[in-house]
Parts: structure tokens; sequence; C-alpha cells
């Protein structure tokens, strides 16, 4: 009970006493002894350990119990389909279900529903990475597994106050640091090592957050993201108060995975792979104005035009995280690809600068496979020379992760919702260091 009815600050205030005690401990002289670190701080470090080694267990098994009850669950179908193949809304008397899908089932390909989405409160069954308990696999290296639940509150439904269903768990260690807040190498090794004397290292799964409470609990300090084999801090480089580093992939986990686990923005930072969806943003690509709200120094809003390139793709259930990306090799020794998670299929829109610059930072974006500038012709000949030479210019100037494959968005909370995804370019000049 500990773990849930301390108050976070406390954790901080006595990790400070704890590292100001063991300070004057070791500044020994001549004249005087050593002081030994009180022994009502050093018990109370070892309860707070304790107490959070509990807590993360806790957290750890209401998600396998949500997993649990939401694999038992019966898909409720959100779309139906008349007898003449048009859509319709479930409820309505004499129409028929889409056929439901669960374990070992593969979304259809082909008939009526080819091309159909099953959006539902609870996202149904999709292709996600391998489970330690050993799901079922079709064989050709793909395993067929639950997804994480979504929030519902429907009756049935999973609801704890320390695991919400469909985020990232935000399991808690107790490790102080003399460096303070930023953590060192050694002090976040302590921390898997506090995983390791908990159990819980077997169990941890990739996005997994970790919290030490020593660090104190402003903003993001002392929240650490598991990769699947380190703890790893967040990225910096574009949010003072710390993004989802580039090494998660973005896609593996649905849009608000971790909303209100890692404190961001109203727009958060994610690194997408454009390359699998080139064609489809090439044809579907637009130069618009666009209306937005600006706040002046004064506190007042003006309405602004501006010009922009918006392109839209979509995401089918079955598409790879990315295709450069190396399967996964599982205990069974297998080797299994990540797919994207349900909650991003449907419609991604992407905004990007409507200049010739925010032009070529597209191109960058998606790679040399398709071509996204207007061609334009010179003595009777079609050259796009110019505007590539700026695209390989951006694709320079782009982060390292960017010509990895992965590319840098905000993604528009304000005006994603279900089924379509609003992302806006990054551009390298707003990198803060």
């Amino acid at each position: 009970m500990r773990g849930i009815s301390l108050p976070l600050h406390h954790y901080s205030t006595v990790a400070d006493n704890f590292l100001t005690s063991l300070a004057a401990s070791t500044a020994t002289s001549a004249n005087s002894p050593r002081n030994p670190v009180p022994k009502h701080l050093t018990n109370q470090v070892r309860m707070m350990a304790s107490s959070t080694r509990a807590y993360s267990k806790v957290v750890v098994r209401l998600r396998a119990q949500a997993e649990a009850e939401e694999a038992h669950l019966p898909p409720a179908p959100s779309l139906m389909m008349h007898d003449n193949g048009s859509r319709g809304r479930v409820g309505a008397r004499g129409q028929h279900r889409m056929p439901a899908t669960g374990p070992g089932t593969c979304p259809p390909t082909s008939g009526p529903y080819q091309g159909l989405s099953r959006r539902s409160p609870s996202p149904a069954f999709s292709f996600t990475s391998y489970d330690r308990n050993g799901p079922a696999s079709n064989g050709s290296g793909l395993v067929f597994q639950p997804t994480t639940p979504a929030v519902s509150t429907a009756p049935g439904k999973f609801r704890s106050p320390l695991y919400r269903a469909g985020h990232a768990p935000l399991l808690r260690v107790f490790v102080p640091s003399p460096e303070g807040a930023w953590l060192s190498d050694q002090s976040v090794v302590e921390c898997e090592r506090e995983l390791k004397r908990a159990g819980l290292l077997p169990l941890l799964k990739v996005g997994d957050v970790v919290h030490d409470l020593a660090a104190g609990d402003e903003a993001n300090t002392g929240r650490l993201i598991w990769d699947g084999n380190y703890l790893i801090d967040l990225d910096y480089s574009y949010s003072p108060l710390g993004e989802i580093p580039k090494y998660v992939d973005s896609l593996a986990f649905p849009p608000s995975y971790f909303h209100k686990i890692v404190r961001s923005t109203g727009n958060p930072i994610i690194y997408l792979d454009l390359a699998p969806f080139a064609a489809d943003i090439a044809t579907h690509l637009q130069l618009l104005q666009d209306r937005v709200q600006t706040e002046t120094p004064q506190g007042g809003h003006h309405s602004v035009v501006r010009w922009v390139h918006r392109a839209r793709f979509r995401i089918r259930p079955g598409a790879p995280v990315s295709y450069n990306a190396p399967p996964i090799v599982g205990p069974d020794g297998q080797s299994y690809i990540r797919l994207i998670d349900a909650g991003w299929h449907g419609i991604v829109v992407i905004d990007a600068e409507g200049t010739n610059e925010g032009l070529a930072d597209l191109q960058a974006r998606i790679g040399d496979a398709v071509t996204l500038f207007p061609t334009k012709t010179i003595g009777g000949r079609v050259s796009t020379d110019s505007l590539r030479s700026r695209s390989h210019q951006q694709q320079q100037q782009m982060s390292p992760a960017a010509s990895g494959g992965k590319s840098v968005f905000r993604l528009l909370r304000d005006k994603s919702r279900p089924g379509e995804i609003w992302l806006r370019c990054v551009r390298e000049k707003e990198r803060l260091q």
C-alpha cells in the first residue's frame, strides 16, 4: 500500500536527504572521523525500493489481465454491408454483419468486404510482434496476437486506476542518482537491475515506460523507455519536455499509446518511414490554401491564410512498420515481422510547407522512387534538375534518423480523429539542439 498512498514528491525528498548524507559521510579529513549514513535514511531507501518493485509488479499483472480479458471478448463490429455492397450502420434490421476477426484469422482480402476496415471502440485482432507465451503462427513468420485494447466505458471492460488499457504502462523504480535529474549511465544500469530484482525483465515489452521516482516528478524527469534490450532516454531534440526517441517505432503503437504517460506538448513528436507510401503520397499531393489561428504577443488570435502541400495515404491492415527494419527474433528462435497497429489503419494526412523548400523536404522523406516535383520544359526538354538538387540538399540537411528511413513529424491532435490522422512535417530548423 505504500507504493500507492505515499506522495510522489516524498520519494525525491528522501533521495536528496540520502545523497546529502552520503556525500557528507565520504568527505573525510585527517582530523574528523567518517560519519555513517543515518540508519533511518537507509531503511527508508530500502522501503521505497521495495515499494516501487511491488508497484511495478502489480502494473504488469494488470496489463496481462487487461490483455487476457480483451482476448476473450468478442469483437464488436462497427461496419456492415448491404446486400448491394454499400455500407450501412450496425443495428439495421435484415442486414448482414461483417465477418468477425479473431486469433488465427486474417482481414478479408477479396470478396464484398475487400478494402473495408473494422473500426470499433476496441481494436480487433491484428498482426503484432511475438508473445512470450507462444501465440499461434500462420507458418509464414507472422504472428496473430490480440492488440492492446482501447479505453472503453462499456460494461465488462477492464478498468484500473493504475493501468489504462490501450496505453503504455508506467513502471516505477527508486534509484538515487548523484548526478541529479539527468541520470548517468551507471544510474540507468542500476534501474535495469531494479527491474531484474523485481523479476520484470522477461515481462517487459517495447515501449514500456520506467520512471525513477528518486529523480522527481517534474515534466518527464527520470522517465526512460524500454527498447526491447535496454532503457534509453527520451529525445530532447525538438522539445524541452522530451519525446519518444526515434528508436521506438511510432507505427507499432496506437497514436494515443503514450498520452499522459510521457508528458509532451499538444502535438507530440513521432518518427515515421514514408518510403512504403511514396506512390500513394505522390498521387494525392495538392497545393492549397489553409486557414490557421495564430496567437499574437498580446494574447489575441488572428486567422492567417497560408499555402501548404497536403498529401494523404491509406494504411491498410497487414502493412509492416518499416521495410528497412530487421525481423524480430522470438524466444522460440523464429523471425517475426512487426506490423502497423490497428489504431493507424485508415487515412493519414500530411501537411508540408507550401514552398519549393517544403516540397523538396517532402521528396527527401519519401525517397527517390517517386518524383513529386512538377516538370518544367526548358528548350523543348523536360527538366527537374533544379528541384532535384534542392531535394538532395534537404536530404543531406535532415537528421540522421531521417536519412536512415524515419523522418520527424508532429501529430496534430486537434485535427485527428479515429480513421484519419493528421501529421505535420518538422523541418531541421525547428531543432532545439
